[in-house]
C-alpha cells in the first residue's frame, strides 16, 4: 500500500507559481493548485532568471494577480518585458511542449502584452490588449461566467462561476474583429459573461 501511495505522489504535476515585483496572492494560488492535486512551488522571478530554478522542471506555470510595477495596465507590459528578456527561451520551450500556463488578473495582462495570448499567428506578437472598461469606470461587482467548449481543461465539469471583478482595465480587444471568430473556432474563448444561471 505504501508503494502505491508513493507512486501516486510521484505522479502529481509540479506547478510553479511565480512571485515578485508586486505580484500577490501567490500563496492562495499555490494552495488552489494543491487542492486540485498538484505539487505547488512558489518561485521568485529572480530564481528563474538566474537559473537557480528551471521552468522545464515543472508541468504548470501560473502567474498570479497583483500590481506588478504599479496598479496600472502598464504594469502588465513591464512584467511582460521582464519575462521576455529574462527567460523567454525557457517560456517558449514550456509552451511548445504543450504545458499549461495560466495568468490571473495582472498575470493575464502580462501574458497578453507578452504576445503569449491569444497567439493565433504563433509569432508571439501582441495581437490583443486589455483596455479601459466600456462603462468608463472602475468595476467592483460580482458576475456570472459560463465556461465555453474550449481547449482549456481548468473548468471541466463546471457549469457556472460566480466571482468578483475589480478592475478598471478589463475590456479585452483584438486588433481585428474577425480574429474573435477565429478565437472561438479554435476553442480559445474559455469563459463568457452571462446572466445569473
Amino acid at each position: 500500500m505504501a508503494k502505491k501511495a508513493a507512486q501516486r505522489e510521484e505522479k502529481k504535476p509540479k506547478c510553479l507559481v511565480l512571485s515578485g515585483f508586486g505580484l500577490n496572492s501567490e500563496a492562495e494560488l499555490a494552495y488552489a493548485f494543491s487542492l486540485g492535486g498538484a505539487e505547488s512551488h512558489i518561485v521568485h522571478f529572480s530564481d528563474i532568471s538566474s537559473g537557480a530554478k528551471k521552468l522545464s522542471d515543472y508541468q504548470i506555470f501560473a502567474i498570479p494577480g497583483g500590481w506588478s510595477f504599479a496598479d496600472d495596465i502598464g504594469g502588465g507590459r513591464v512584467l511582460a518585458n521582464k519575462l521576455k528578456h529574462a527567460f523567454s527561451r525557457q517560456f517558449g520551450e514550456f509552451v511548445s511542449a504543450g504545458k499549461p500556463v495560466i495568468g490571473i488578473c495582472n498575470g493575464f495582462q502580462a501574458l497578453v502584452k507578452l504576445g503569449a495570448l491569444p497567439n493565433l499567428s504563433l509569432s508571439n506578437a501582441q495581437e490583443a490588449t486589455l483596455t479601459g472598461n466600456a462603462s468608463g469606470k472602475f468595476e467592483d461587482r460580482w458576475v456570472y461566467l459560463k465556461p465555453q467548449k474550449s481547449a482549456c481543461r481548468y473548468f471541466e465539469g463546471i457549469d457556472f462561476i460566480h466571482c468578483p471583478v475589480r478592475h478598471g482595465e478589463g475590456r479585452f480587444l483584438m486588433k481585428e474583429d474577425k480574429a474573435l471568430d477565429a478565437l472561438e473556432k479554435k476553442g480559445l474563448v474559455v469563459l463568457k459573461y452571462v446572466d445569473e444561471g
